[in-house]
């Protein structure tokens, strides 16, 4: 584990932009797991607007959809499609993603089915070389919610918590998204690299928990600390908060 502390937001994107653009000039056929939400935002924003990095080849594995909400404006693969996949010039055949049609939103009969496309993509084409995941108020990654036991080790359809539930991504809803469709700790425990970013005071209490590397489902990211490849960047800056 390689922890990054940094003084604000924009340092925390332009430090994972840093490490996510040499990965990418390493590898120009990265399998890249994408998480959506407003930490990795501006570093996707970042790689765009790098005129000499070519993303063209990077193929991209969706980490996780919202399940049984009303507006695809909504959904992760909208945000992926306007962030990733147009900025970035992916080719289409390297997007692999919870939902086969444009503007289609997932119903809770096709969750299921989800999960098993995608798992199989995953076992098909994976390890993934590097996985980006966010850190959730309740201290999950991507919809790997707080248990009493740990999550699947494959693709499933999980049940939000209210913390959840009421992320930004989904706030216009009228009714609060209760599931959603997420990777499992397969994908966690075998990708090759993580890059981890940790940002926004609300997750303060979380984090501090992560911080003791005591292994509990209560806090999914928690998993992260057995990984040998994981680079943690973080605007909840020593001397700030600590």
């Amino acid at each position: 584990m390689t922890l990054k502390y940094c003084h604000n937001y924009q340092k925390v994107s332009e430090t994972a932009a840093d490490w996510l653009a040499e990965r990418i000039r390493g590898n120009p056929n990265l399998k890249l797991g994408i998480a959506t939400g407003n930490s990795p935002l501006a570093m996707y924003r970042n790689i765009a607007e790098r005129g000499d990095l070519d993303t063209t080849q990077v193929s991209i594995f969706q980490v996780d959809e919202w399940a049984e909400i009303s507006e695809y404006s909504n959904t992760c693969r909208s945000y992926i499609e306007k962030e990733i996949c147009e900025p970035w010039e992916i080719n289409p055949n390297n997007c692999f993603l919870f939902t086969k049609d444009v503007s289609a939103v997932l119903s809770k009969l096709e969750a299921q089915q989800a999960t098993v496309t995608m798992q199989q993509t995953l076992d098909k084409l994976g390890p993934l070389d590097v996985l980006i995941l966010g850190f959730g108020k309740n201290g999950h990654i991507g919809f790997i919610e707080p248990s009493d036991s740990w999550a699947p080790e494959t693709c499933f359809v999980s049940q939000l918590e209210d913390a959840t539930q009421s992320h930004s991504m989904v706030a216009s809803e009228k009714s609060p998204a209760k599931m959603g469709v997420t990777i499992g700790l397969k994908t966690v425990r075998t990708a090759k690299e993580i890059l981890f970013i940790v940002t926004g005071d609300q997750k303060l209490e979380s984090f501090r928990k992560w911080l003791t590397k005591e292994l509990s489902p209560q806090i999914p990211a928690s998993i992260l600390w057995q990984h040998p490849n994981v680079f943690t960047v973080t605007d909840l800056a020593k001397g700030k908060h600590f």
